[in-house]
């Protein structure tokens, strides 16, 4: 092992960077684990810069979290969820004796209560076990207070508890996965590399440090120490009696605002100045430890016009789906009040899923409300519901809702609900929704007899949630967490709400393992985290070229004390001013805007009269993403896949079933034979490394499980009479289309056709994600899904007395079957439609001056094209 000390003023990224390529590192056998997600991308522009035009392969990147999920996910066990985690844990305390001498008599009762404890208790499992404590160690421990041996005896019993559930139920929480790690586990992941390079390591776990030094012999570990205080006893790694010395020449101006508000206005005025002197947005860090400022100053950035990535995202209860179903939890709960029901029937949510244009009927309503006295309803079928049907039935579908018998019944709820919002949405709309419908579908698998309904401990699970902004870390204001610097720089660091209980952030001391269990069994301690906590803001501050601290003095006494590092930035070893409190800028101002060239929409400068299938997939669903796909010449999906890695499982699922049955000449084998030939195929589309997630193995299981169900049930259909025509794989279809006055050349490959016993022929795409809505493949919606058409029409062109039996989708996720869109009476109808239809549209698209960004922003979510078009300056 060679240890590679940097001070706090050095940039980790460009240092690894520079490691690499001046050690001519082959990156193709070197594994770079990162402090932080974060720090991938900032060390991946570092390589590029450095690299330049040079050929480059970028190392295998990985944060050591995600080292040790993987290794265990390579023991092929599942993982447990929150939902199931809470749900053993339930089981395992129901059979644990004597739990009420540790915990509330009642705790078990009731959601609220349990999740707090529940937490506690597996924030204690998943440490013991990182830290690879025997409990039998604990047991032994002199202890601390009287009844110390007894109260873990109970705990040691709820341990073992745990385990047992977790057997039986053959589903394991990720930190008792680690013990059944060994070396052949970690040899299995490691050993395709020859060079290991371990950058920031700081305050690692027991089982980390197994882990690196079983790679001892080929680790390189790149940290970061200072001689200005030390930090020995949280660095797991360093050169013991050496400290690199740190320049004393850093800028830090202070600032002790009355209120947020005030800390708003200073730190708005303070960002205002560093961009109007050119410091560039990303390199100005706001460190987020309080969340009610950084949501302040978030909004108030975008108000102002300041691009800003923030990476804690915001809150879903404060989204609108989120505030209809606390409504909804409020009427029913509070016995049908009149006034939270007019609260829903001013939503605009509700009045777009129940068809009610406009604001009179709310206005009606209410005007009845007052006038008849009506407090309260004495049903939902009251006759100021019941006397318009749609009302009526927005609040029978409100009840069935908060009624719900099960989490799977409130998913199926819920997803009725959303179904009939089917407007164009903006991005917020979309997260939310998939955590409110993500959330429910998790906890379909919590089984605990508790007092409140699904619906209850729904809302109380999803409360705090937060969900993603969109962005990248390149662009804008970076409002980040403290862990999220690790490994990285910035050249301005803004500080606020500087006091005791954020720097350092209060900890609730585990009052079981107190101070001298922890310190007997070698656990971190409070001091311990303090001292990391320090490391990492000193380190941040040590490598900007100027900080901003701001310690918000209460007077009424709301806020605690001024940091207690404070003191330490304000002593010698730093040039430290006390700043201005008066305010250069109004909150809202377009002189805090940075200057946006105007956004042009993009011209085609030839028309169009050479299409595929996926030209026109990608027209409509975004004419840019088609105007961006052409000026890069990528044609098909096979060029996509080698470039920009689009649809990847979707491809090579594809080849796996082409490859499959090609070359066969028709010919039946045995399923034996299918099977074995399906499994060598799978080894070799599918190596390891293939899917980037924490869990590759159970990944590759479910994905080999649910394409195994998909040959069985081609082998059935085999049995019927049923046969792939091998002839057509692969082959390329080109068929020409005219209004009499253009002609247009359509070109593309058909995934499968199928001859039927009958002598018809299914035309058939595979499809690996969501099925589309079947609606969408007709005229009335504008033929939104044109691909079964296009094929149809590509087939018809080049065989016109061969009969077409379907138009079919392959469902290779869900079903496992075929699902007809279009059958035999209906294709020469559908086909003549759809050519219509796409003459139309293709004309269309030719009297265009320019092209049109998409509305959707479903559209953009999985675009290949996301970090280069410029939807996002609209």
């Amino acid at each position: 092992m060679k240890t590679i000390q940097l001070s706090f003023s050095e940039n980790p990224a460009e240092r690894t960077a520079l490691f690499l390529k001046e050690r001519s590192i082959d990156l193709a056998d070197t594994l770079v684990i990162s402090p932080t997600q974060r720090f991938k991308s900032y060390l991946a522009s570092a390589l590029l810069e450095l690299w330049k035009t040079e050929n480059l392969m970028a190392p295998s990147l990985i944060t050591s979290r995600q080292l040790t999920d993987l290794l265990a996910a390579y023991l092929g066990l599942v993982a447990a969820n929150d939902a199931q985690r809470f749900s053993m844990l339930y089981t395992a305390c129901k059979n644990t004796p004597n739990l009420n001498e540790l915990f509330p008599e009642d705790f078990l009762s009731s959601f609220v209560p349990f999740r707090g404890i529940v937490r506690r208790i597996l924030k204690a499992f998943d440490e013991l076990n990182r830290e690879e404590i025997d409990m039998d160690r604990v047991n032994a421990s002199k202890g601390a207070y009287s009844l110390f041996h007894r109260h873990i005896e109970i705990f040691r019993n709820l341990y073992s508890h745990y385990v047992k559930v977790q057997e039986e139920s053959r589903v394991y929480e990720k930190s008792f996965l680690l013990r059944l790690i060994r070396e052949a586990d970690i040899d299995t992941y490691l050993r395709r590399f020859s060079t290991v390079l371990l950058v920031s390591p700081v305050s690692l776990t027991a089982f980390e440090m197994r882990v690196y030094k079983w790679m001892s012999d080929r680790l390189f570990v790149i940290y970061q120490d200072t001689s200005d205080y030390d930090f020995s006893r949280i660095l797991s790694f360093s050169e013991k009696g050496h400290r690199r010395s740190q320049k004393r020449n850093k800028a830090i101006t202070i600032f002790e605002p009355s209120s947020r508000i005030d800390q708003l206005m200073i730190t708005l005025s303070i960002l205002h100045r560093e961009l109007t002197a050119g410091t560039p947005a990303n390199e100005i860090a706001v460190i987020n430890t309080d969340s009610l400022f950084c949501d302040m100053l978030f909004d108030s950035l975008c108000a102002a016009g300041v691009p800003v990535n923030y990476s804690e995202g915001l809150m879903v209860k404060k989204s609108p789906l989120y505030g209809l179903l606390r409504l909804i939890d409020s009427f029913f709960g509070s016995g049908l009040d009149t006034r939270i029901l007019l609260e829903i029937l001013k939503s605009n949510i509700f009045r777009e899923a129940f068809h009610l244009d406009g604001g009179n009927f709310y206005l009606k309503m209410k005007k009845r409300v007052h006038k008849e006295r009506i407090f309260y309803l004495s049903s939902i079928h009251d006759s100021l519901i019941g006397d318009d049907p749609r009302i009526e039935e927005g609040f029978s579908l409100f009840h069935k809702i908060y009624h719900s018998k099960s989490f799977e019944d409130l998913y199926n709820n819920l997803s009725t609900l959303f179904s009939r919002l089917k407007g164009k949405k903006v991005y917020e709309f979309y997260a939310v929704r998939d955590i409110l419908t993500g959330t429910a579908l998790e906890f379909s698998d919590f089984s605990a007899d508790m007092k409140e309904r699904p619906f209850e401990i729904f809302l109380e699970i999803i409360k705090n949630k937060r969900y993603p902004l969109p962005g990248i870390y390149s662009r804008g204001v970076q409002v980040i967490g403290l862990l999220e610097t690790r490994g990285v720089t910035f050249r301005k660091v803004i500080v606020p709400t500087f006091n005791e209980g954020f720097f350092p952030v209060r900890q609730n001391e585990d009052i079981l393992l107190s101070l001298n269990v922890r310190r007997e069994l070698e656990l971190p301690t409070l001091v311990d985290r303090e001292t990391l906590q320090f490391y990492y803001l000193k380190r941040i501050i040590d490598s900007s070229d100027h900080s901003y601290l701001l310690s918000l003095a209460d007077r009424k006494g709301e806020m605690d004390v001024r940091s207690r590092f404070w003191y330490y930035f304000t002593g010698d070893l730093y040039g430290v001013k006390e700043g201005d409190n008066t305010y250069m800028l109004p909150l809202r101002t377009k002189s805090a805007a940075i200057d946006r060239p105007p956004v042009y929409q993009p011209a085609l400068s030839s028309r169009v009269t050479e299409i595929s299938r996926l030209d026109l997939d990608r027209l409509k669903r975004c004419e840019t993403l088609y105007y961006i796909a052409r000026i890069l010449n990528i044609k098909d999906e096979e060029i996509l896949l080698k470039q920009i890695d689009l649809n990847l499982l979707g491809l090579k699922v594809h080849a796996l079933f082409n490859e499959l049955y090609a070359g066969l000449g028709g010919n039946i084998l045995e399923a034996d034979e299918y099977r074995s030939r399906f499994h060598k195929l799978f080894g070799r589309y599918f190596r390891d490394g293939t899917f980037f997630t924490s869990e590759e193995a159970l990944t590759k299981k479910i994905l080999m499980r649910n394409l195994l169900e998909v040959l069985d049930r081609d082998l059935n259909r085999f049995s019927r009479g049923y046969r792939i025509c091998t002839e057509f794989m692969e082959k390329d279809f080109t068929a020409v289309i005219t209004d009499g006055t253009t002609s247009y050349t359509l070109k593309g490959r058909i995934d499968r056709i199928d001859r039927t016993p009958e002598g018809l022929y299914e035309i058939i795409d595979y499809k690996t994600g969501k099925l589309p809505e079947r609606k969408h493949h007709f005229q009335d919606r504008g033929f939104v899904e044109p691909q079964l058409g296009f094929y149809g029409l590509l087939f018809r062109k080049n065989y016109l007395d061969v009969p077409i039996g379907s138009l079919s989708y392959y469902d290779l996720s869900e079903k496992k079957d075929l699902v007809t869109i279009v059958d035999a009476d209906h294709i020469t109808d559908y086909l003549d439609q759809f050519e219509h239809h796409l003459l139309d549209f293709l004309s269309m698209v030719n009297q265009k001056e320019e092209l049109a960004l998409t509305e959707d922003y479903e559209n953009c979510k999985y675009c290949p094209y996301y970090n280069i078009c410029r939807i996002f300056e609209e």
